[in-house]
């Protein structure tokens, strides 16, 4: 009995190492108190070269990134603009459960989608207004988090938008490689 307990662990052992999946976990929250918002995120990613930079189309806004996309320009993970408007980026599997909406503009190109809310937009507000002219559900590898000086938040997926303003909130994921495949 001992002989056939050490070889069935044995065994399990093995196959467990056989299916370790690496995984990318993304988390963001927001705290307002004293009528003050801040807002932090981690940036879980394979991408060694991180940049910071700055902006002064429309709204000046800051952008934090490292995925590289032509030459000298990155893709940006987050960024706040002059009016505290604020945005992360999460990364995470999202599958199809929509069919994508009728009459909306086609994102063309997601930097300058991502860019662009924050040159144009003050508060989650107006970020919600410009959003919903678009189809986002092209995004789906993508959760957007926005929030405002004022502590109101956006959640961006690629089928639907929440609203909110607790005074705490926090959004994470963790997706295994594995389970990125949509369970219906």
């Amino acid at each position: 009995m001992t002989n056939h307990r050490f070889i069935t662990s044995l065994i399990t052992g093995f196959l467990f190492l056989f299916n370790l999946q690496f995984a990318h976990s993304c988390s963001t929250y927001k705290v307002t108190a004293g009528g003050k918002t801040m807002v932090g995120s981690n940036y879980d990613t394979w991408f060694e070269s991180p940049r910071i930079w700055f902006e002064t189309t429309g709204y000046s806004a800051s952008f934090s990134g490292a995925r590289q996309e032509g030459q000298n320009k990155f893709a940006p993970q987050t960024g706040m603009n002059e009016y505290g408007l604020a945005f992360v980026t999460l990364a995470t599997a999202t599958p199809e459960n929509g069919i994508p909406p009728v009459n909306k503009m086609r994102i063309e190109n997601r930097t300058n989608y991502l860019k662009d809310i924050l040159h144009k937009c003050k508060n989650t507000d107006e970020a919600k207004a410009y959003i919903e002219q678009y189809d986002h559900s092209t995004l789906s590898q993508d959760v957007f988090f926005y929030v405002d000086r004022g502590g109101n938040y956006l959640v961006v997926e690629p089928y639907k938008i929440l609203s909110g303003n607790e005074a705490k909130y926090v959004l994470a994921n963790f997706v295994l490689q594995q389970s990125m495949t949509s369970t219906k």
